[in-house]
């Protein structure tokens, strides 16, 4: 059994799945909106050629899109890899040194203008907030791709098929 499964199969103790707070406001999500939220998510690193197997780096603090887009990575098989944001450069090197991560998903331009070029060289780099138009190449803004996915006529992907595709070990088992 994998997380997904128990999700799927405990469904009815849960009344909400996920809550935040985003500007003082609270928000909910039922079962049926939190899978609808993690394939929306699927999709994003699908675009991004996210696969099984792939390591990605999430540098930002705790908020809801980190949340769906690591369910999503466990959904695909790919590894997230957690960094604090206030990891030093060396530190950052290291890790990408010994994780080799195709993608980081980081919070804001300014921290993607603040990690050295060779770090984030041979990888992706997805940024959550508003901002500039980042530097960088292979840069992607989370609200372009989420904009894209409505224009997209192709439905979002079944979190059901990709969680029976699991296996036993893989990342997200228990």
């Amino acid at each position: 059994m994998n997380l997904f499964d128990f999700i799927f199969k405990n469904n009815h103790f849960f009344r909400f799945v996920f809550g935040w707070k985003k500007n003082g406001r609270l928000f909910h999500l039922n079962l049926e909106e939190y899978i609808e939220e993690i394939e929306r998510h699927i999709a994003i690193l699908q675009k991004l050629e996210v696969k099984k197997g792939d390591r990605v780096g999430f540098i930002s603090n705790t908020r809801a899109e980190w949340h769906f887009l690591d369910m999503a990575c466990m959904a695909i098989g790919a590894i997230g890899v957690p960094i604090y944001p206030s990891f030093t450069k060396n530190e950052l090197r290291e890790i990408q040194k010994y994780c080799d991560i195709s993608l980081f998903i980081i919070e804001n331009t300014l921290t993607v203008d603040s990690i050295e070029n060779d770090i984030i060289a041979n990888a992706k780099v997805l940024i959550i907030e508003e901002g500039p138009k980042p530097k960088k190449k292979n840069t992607y803004k989370y609200t372009d791709l989420v904009d894209s996915l409505k224009d997209d006529d192709q439905s979002l992907p079944s979190l059901k098929e990709l969680s029976h595709e699991l296996k036993e070990d893989d990342i997200c088992n228990y």
